[in-house]
């Protein structure tokens, strides 16, 4: 059942597939040492050096460009039943007109991500507003508008079919073609 460290825990497969010059990096659901049943490990060779960063550059440039305009790109992919987004977006965006026809007239779909540069803004069902800032990771949960008050970039995963309801509104509103 795979090499063990001198506590007896399991060791992933990420910390001893080390070969010369090139490291193994995988992405793991249900990890036995986290109490699940079974293992599926997907094992991809990257660069010795920033090997996260490497995965993640390579993703969101080969994400498909689904909105280009100044100072705007959009890039959507699916990988695994998410949608996966990568956005810089200008100051002065602001989602707030686009989401009018949604319940409520706002986003109806949860997101989870990192803003890189610059902050996001939000405000929630209940009036709630928060910022989030470059650095942080977050979570927003449905039922919430955005806005942009200074050039910002994020990465986004959002459950597939939840934000393929709110991409196809977004883009009817825009008046691009889903």
């Amino acid at each position: 059942m795979g090499e063990r460290n001198k506590e007896g825990n399991r060791i992933p497969p990420s910390y001893i597939d080390r070969r010369e010059g090139e490291y193994q990096c995988g992405a793991y659901v249900g990890l036995r040492y986290l109490g699940a049943t079974e293992r599926i490990a997907v094992i991809s060779p990257v660069g010795p050096f920033n090997a996260m960063e490497n995965i993640m550059n390579k993703l969101t440039h080969d994400l498909p460009v689904m909105m280009e305009a100044p100072g705007t790109m959009v890039r959507n992919g699916n990988l695994g039943g998410m949608a996966v987004g990568y956005l810089q977006l200008p100051a002065g965006t602001d989602f707030t007109p686009l989401f009018k026809g949604l319940p409520d007239d706002l986003c109806s779909c949860p997101h989870w991500g990192y803003v890189i540069k610059g902050a996001i803004h939000l405000k929630y069902t209940d009036g709630t507003v928060e910022v989030t800032p470059a650095g942080a990771v977050f979570y927003w949960p449905a039922g919430h508008t955005a806005w942009v008050e200074e050039d910002t970039v994020c990465i986004d995963f959002s459950p597939e079919d939840e934000f393929k309801i709110v991409s196809d509104h977004l883009a009817r509103q825009a008046g691009q073609s889903a």
